[in-house]
């Protein structure tokens, strides 16, 4: 069983050793999709027997179709007939205690694409390089927003809306393509290959954005003055413009909801 996965990346030394270390334990193939960073993620990837680098989108510029159109061609253009393949950004964590043998469970029983449950993980420290960063944050707030397919098996020809929250299949919610200007069009139904979507959701998407304040503050600094003309006037990744004092009361208020996630 081959499991390739795909993984967008800006600027992510501090939390790049993390996310690699965690999907080279059960991937056979990780395809980082760099958007021209000016730290160290390079040099970290490098390190990686598994990872090979592949540029994507516009030097200095985040723009959400872009985005979306980058990770709706990656497995279709870089794949290699795996079973299958995890489309997230670096800060995506796909989770469950077995995860090879739950995959592997999912295609014995003809399941394509696997519900997720998400939760945003949430640490008043950032953790230290050298462990999991699994077993340093286990605390999270559910976020319904985080249920994103980023686990499918490729020949269900699986499409992202615009932020890639929502996806589509030939089944599921009817197929549909984004074009350069962000606008969605329906496609003529296939049949080559009909998804299954599982009946629960024993996958966990673990988003592993706040870790710690300051972190989160320092991350959204750099990360706002990237955002394209479109993504601001349509208000996509907004949550990029908070301010300190909103980053400062967000934590404080999820620090008292946040629960035992693993």
């Amino acid at each position: 069983m081959l499991i390739d996965a795909f993984i967008f990346c800006w600027n992510e030394e501090e939390l790049l050793p993390f996310t690699l270390d965690y999907y080279s334990e059960f991937c056979d193939l990780i395809t980082l999709f760099d958007n021209f960073s000016t730290d160290s993620s390079l040099e970290i990837a490098n390190r990686y027997s598994k990872v090979r680098v592949i540029p994507w989108g516009v030097e200095g510029v985040y723009d959400d179709r872009v985005l979306t159109l980058a990770k709706n061609r990656s497995y279709k253009d870089h794949g290699r007939g795996a079973d299958w393949v995890i489309v997230a950004d670096c800060d995506e964590f796909l989770y469950h205690p077995k995860i090879r043998e739950k995959l592997y469970e999912y295609r014995e029983a003809g399941i394509t694409v696997p519900l997720t449950e998400g939760f945003d993980m949430i640490s008043q420290k950032f953790p230290e390089i050298g462990s999991s960063i699994l077993e340093q944050v286990k605390r999270g707030v559910p976020q319904e927003g985080m249920n994103k397919s980023l686990v499918f098996d490729p020949r269900v020809n699986l499409v992202y809306a615009v932020g890639a929250h929502i996806a589509s299949t030939d089944q599921y919610h009817g197929l549909f393509e984004v074009d350069a200007d962000g606008n969605q069009h329906r496609l003529p139904p296939s049949t080559s290959y009909k998804p299954t979507i599982s009946e629960s959701r024993e996958l966990k998407v673990l988003h592993y954005k706040d870790l710690s304040p300051e972190y989160k503050i320092g991350r959204l600094k750099v990360l706002a003055p990237r955002l394209s003309k479109w993504s601001l006037e349509n208000k996509q990744t907004d949550h990029w413009l908070q301010t300190e004092e909103e980053v400062l009361d967000n934590f404080d208020r999820a620090l008292k909801v946040a629960e035992e996630v693993i």
